[in-house]
């Protein structure tokens, strides 16, 4: 089943984490949570994550921009 663009994944071959923008029948381009450039993962290495970990990775962001500049 192929990712929904705006679904918080996780590449497993990297263990990086990403928002779909795009989606083909091999392949999936995401966008880093955090700084950084797209990239492009194999179908076959890309998961959804449990609610819980979308929560904590949304949280992660939150504070991060909070804390930023001080």
């Amino acid at each position: 089943m192929r990712p929904q663009p705006g679904t918080l994944v996780r590449d497993t071959a990297t263990g990086r984490l990403g928002l779909v923008l795009r989606s083909t029948v091999e392949s999936v381009r995401l966008l880093p949570l955090r700084d950084g450039t797209c990239w492009v993962a194999a179908l076959t290495d890309v998961r959804a994550l449990s609610m819980r970990e979308a929560l904590s990775a949304r949280l992660a962001l939150v504070n991060a921009r909070r804390t930023w500049g001080k």
